[in-house]
């Protein structure tokens, strides 16, 4: 059976060819979180005007206030906030800091009834997880998404928090409540060309056949200037609402969430306006909240509607240009490896930034992130990959020079060797000290910790 094909073009472009003209509604100042009640036109927010911060619920249509909730909120700070879709309960995320870096963390869940105007703390975070900057509710879960951290969910009935998805193969692209379940990308089955084939997971972990693809490489092309972007492409007609699910969902990832709005650069009467709205904080079918410096701004994203035109002018292709250059600073390669992917469970990339230097970049459980320290690499390790024998040494000492090849000089200083506490990576040699990286394992052979050292 022949297949149609689908496809939209998650783009800055195609915002800008849309003859939308879509303008503010109204702002409300010093507001935030906030969250849109499904299928009703509220919007509940967090206000700190007061010197203790309140729940308030307001009318998306004209942003007056319906009612200020009385009930005494947590100490913590509420950095997330979301609507049950059925119920008159709003989920409430709080975050906490251990130390003095500007890191915060995941603290709690309560639980506020509207009807009842009372508080109930849910479950609380007893391991440093990054406070989350994402979240959805899918068939009775809460989904988290945090920077440097695997997707999570947490179970409102049982109490119970775990992996979205335990296979680091896979990466969350939107959550779809409508359809309990999600749309995810295989980033491991990645094709030569970059383009990232896309599935459907059920709310039990279960996976559809391949529904398309993510390509990142379409182009738009004015008379001077071609710029790169990114499209989905259904290669099932069955999946045809992964688009609206991705059009009026908060949770995709945010260059899909820029792209998947015309409103978004037609938000002022210039270009260099749009620079002012830094985040889609909630949408539905109707209206859409975005973040604007302190405040949130409010739209209604079904009117007007027309037809794009079939090109840009020159003028615009290099607004759009200097938008993307703004955000998308970087390019990454992925760093394709057998060493690699026998002992490590996770994906890396060598990271290109504008001025041409390059760091390397982590993806595992979902998320990306920047590797810094070699202790990153501990619980990367495949649980089924234990130090034990030389064989295995050889292979880690070959994964290591993959991801941190030597120059030809220290080539002949490279050797491994077990130690009491784990086992030695020689790397090189300098001043007479030689310097390699210690990998330390338990009782077992499994890899708790990786130290540079340059004193062996």
């Amino acid at each position: 059976m022949k297949l149609s094909l689908l496809t939209i073009v998650f783009a800055i472009y195609s915002l800008l060819l849309s003859a939308q003209t879509n303008f503010a509604l109204y702002s409300i100042e010093e507001t935030r979180p906030i969250c849109i009640a499904p299928g009703e036109d509220i919007m509940y927010g967090i206000t700190w005007k007061d010197e203790n911060e309140s729940i308030i619920s307001y009318k998306l249509k004209d942003g007056s206030i319906i009612k200020k909730y009385s009930s005494e909120l947590p100490k913590n700070p509420i950095k997330l906030m979301i609507s049950h879709p059925k119920k008159s309960i709003l989920y409430l995320i709080t975050a906490r800091k251990i130390d003095d870096t500007k890191n915060i963390y995941f603290d709690a869940i309560y639980s506020f009834n509207t009807k009842t105007d009372k508080l109930k703390l849910l479950y609380t975070e007893g391991y440093n997880y990054h406070c989350p900057y994402r979240i959805g509710l899918v068939d009775g879960n809460l989904i988290f998404t945090a920077f440097e951290e695997p997707t999570r969910k947490y179970n409102i009935h049982k109490n119970y928090s775990s992996l979205l998805n335990p296979n680091t193969d896979y990466q969350l692209l939107s959550i779809a409540p409508k359809h309990n379940g999600y749309i995810m990308l295989n980033i491991r089955n990645m094709g030569e060309n970059g383009k990232v084939p896309v599935f459907f997971m059920d709310s039990k972990n279960n996976f559809s056949s391949k529904v398309g693809f993510i390509n990142p490489n379409i182009k738009i092309y004015s008379k001077n200037t071609n710029i790169q972007l990114q499209s989905l492409t259904i290669q099932n007609k069955t999946f045809q609402w992964f688009f609206n699910t991705l059009q009026h969902n908060r949770f995709p990832i945010y260059h899909f969430q820029i792209a998947m709005h015309p409103y978004w650069l037609k938000q002022a009467y210039t270009l260099d306006k749009v620079y002012t709205i830094t985040a889609i904080l909630d949408a539905n079918d109707t209206y859409l909240i975005a973040k604007s410096g302190k405040d949130i701004v409010v739209y209604n994203h079904l009117e007007p509607q027309t037809t794009s035109p079939s090109n840009i002018n020159e003028e615009d292709a290099e607004k759009i240009k200097a938008f993307l250059n703004e955000r998308n600073d970087y390019e990454r390669v992925v760093i394709s490896s057998k060493q690699l992917s026998e002992v490590f469970d996770a994906l890396f990339y060598y990271v290109y930034t504008k001025d041409k230097r390059t760091f390397i970049a982590i993806q595992q459980h979902g998320n990306y992130y920047k590797l810094k320290h070699y202790s990153q690499l501990a619980p990367l390790v495949k649980k089924d990959f234990v130090l034990n024998n030389e064989k295995q040494g050889l292979l880690m000492e070959e994964a290591l020079e993959v991801l941190y090849p030597v120059d030809t000089f220290n080539k002949k200083y490279i050797k491994n060797y077990k130690t009491d506490n784990g086992w030695m990576f020689i790397r090189g040699e300098s001043f007479d000290y030689k310097y390699g990286i210690e990998v330390k394992v338990d009782s077992l052979g499994k890899a708790v910790d990786f130290i540079y050292r340059t004193d062996l």
